[in-house]
């Protein structure tokens, strides 16, 4: 499924560049540094699911907390 996504990733780009350049230019750097950090988040939250290497059982708890914090679904 991931091939789907390949012709998006320049659509992307040129998005989040023109939504840096239609940003004030004092909020410019903030903005670019904002984006490209939260880019490398992701990046390292996905990179085992991504690469198909082996986690503990521990990380895996851990990743599934993270994604039910983000989705709204909690433990009760």
């Amino acid at each position: 499924m991931l091939h789907y996504f390949t012709p998006v990733l320049p659509f992307t780009s040129v998005m989040v560049g023109y939504l840096i350049a239609i940003t004030s230019p004092r909020l410019r750097r903030v903005a670019a540094v904002s984006i490209l950090c939260m880019a490398g988040v992701t990046f390292a939250f996905y990179y085992p699911v991504l690469t198909a290497i082996p986690i503990s059982a521990h990380a895996l708890e851990t990743y599934t907390n993270i994604a039910n914090v983000i989705t709204g679904h909690y433990n009760q």
